[in-house]
C-alpha cells in the first residue's frame, strides 16, 4: 500500500511540474490566478516532502511535531514557495495551508509548538 502511496504522489507531484513548466501565466486574464498558482504550488512542494519523508511525518503525527521532525525541508519548501510567490498578493498563506492539510491530516495540532512559534517570526 505504501509503494502505491508513493506512486500516486510522484504521478501527481510529476503532473504539476509539467503543468508549472509548460503554461502561460494568465495573471491578466483571470484575477483568481495568482491565488490558484500559489496554492498549486504550495500543494506541488508539501506532496514532495511528504513523498520522500513518510517515516519522519508518521513520527511526528505519534508525537504531535511533525514541524520539528521536518523542520529542515518545511523550510527549504518555505524559501522555494516565498521565491515565487509574493505574500503580499494573496489572500492567505497557501504554504502554511498545504502543510496542514498534506502533512498533518487538516489538524494543525499535530504540527507541534514550533509551527506556531516559526509562524510569529
Amino acid at each position: 500500500m505504501q509503494n502505491f502511496t508513493f506512486i500516486v504522489i510522484g504521478i501527481i507531484v510529476l503532473g504539476a511540474i509539467v503543468y508549472l513548466l509548460t503554461r502561460k501565466s494568465s495573471f491578466a486574464e483571470d484575477p483568481n490566478a495568482l491565488q490558484t498558482d500559489a496554492k498549486r504550488f504550495a500543494r506541488l512542494l508539501v506532496a514532495e516532502i511528504k513523498l520522500y519523508n513518510e517515516s519522519k511525518i508518521e513520527r511526528g503525527k505519534r508525537a504531535n511535531d511533525i514541524y520539528s521532525q521536518l523542520e529542515t525541508e518545511i523550510k527549504q519548501a518555505r524559501r522555494k514557495y516565498n521565491g515565487r510567490i509574493n505574500s503580499n498578493l494573496t489572500d492567505k498563506d497557501y504554504f502554511d495551508e498545504q502543510i496542514i492539510e498534506l502533512l498533518a491530516d487538516g489538524d494543525a495540532s499535530k504540527m507541534g509548538a514550533r509551527h506556531a512559534e516559526s509562524k510569529k517570526q
